[in-house]
């Protein structure tokens, strides 16, 4: 197990069970972790003294000075049409195709 995932899963008892919470760094004694969600995190700084106190029960948190809370949110999928797109009247596709001969430029080529 990767120590950020000893961490996280070290923080599971304190914190709340309702919410995602993973753990991102710990460097001299701030513990960084990340949430996709507003209000946990507001929760969580507004109890943050809380729960340093239970943290700092456990060895790898006894030197645990404070908690920053970030929100990074899950790039959600955009929906791609899968319908074809229509084909071009003729008089378009030849209009296209004209302007097309009449650019010359090499690295368009």
């Amino acid at each position: 197990m990767l120590y950020l995932e000893k961490l996280t899963q070290l923080t599971k008892p304190v914190l709340p069970s309702n919410q995602t919470w993973q753990v991102v760094s710990f460097q001299e004694g701030i513990l960084c972790i990340a949430t996709d969600n507003h209000a946990a995190m507001s929760q969580l700084r507004y109890l943050q003294t809380n729960y340093i106190k239970q943290l700092r029960g456990i060895v790898e948190f006894s030197q645990l000075r404070s908690i920053k809370v970030i929100v990074e949110l899950k790039p959600t999928p955009k929906p791609v049409s899968q319908l074809p797109l229509p084909s071009l009247n003729e008089p378009t596709r030849q209009a296209i195709l004209q302007a097309a001969t009449l650019i010359h430029d090499r690295e368009l080529s």
